[in-house]
């Protein structure tokens, strides 16, 4: 968890008994919150590790809703007659299909997904409930 004022990830993570959090490093205080942007924002490294978990994982600073990432694991897959993979290898061809992050786009798509110099540097990213 973030600090929202200083941005921090100092934060007192204990059960304090008037609710609040509290930043360690500029003591800023705010009320524990059932909002996943108020209270579960996180830098890119802390969310792959939520999303290797098996967590979606979004952004807040992203403009489509419903938009969101997942892993998906790796898997062996047979090409199939008439299937997408059929027009780059044979019928019946053994493929390692590896683990990758797809998104789920606002339109409702799936598409293989690349992260951005800012995406790698955004400390807004929430696990989607």
């Amino acid at each position: 968890m973030l600090c929202p004022k200083c941005r921090s990830p100092r934060v007192d993570t204990e059960r304090r008994s008037d609710g609040d959090n509290v930043c360690g490093s500029c003591g800023n205080r705010w009320k524990n919150t059932p909002n996943p942007l108020a209270n579960a924002v996180m830098d890119f490294p802390s969310a792959l590790i939520k999303l290797r978990e098996g967590k979606r994982i979004a952004r807040s600073g992203w403009n489509g809703k419903g938009m969101f990432l997942f892993l998906v694991p790796g898997s062996n897959i047979t090409v199939g007659e008439g299937r997408p993979l059929a027009n780059a290898f044979p019928v019946g061809t053994e493929i390692e299909y590896r683990p990758h992050i797809d998104m789920k786009t606002a339109q409702g798509d799936v598409v293989p997904w690349v992260a951005s110099q800012s995406d790698l540097l955004a400390d807004d990213w929430f696990i989607v409930q």
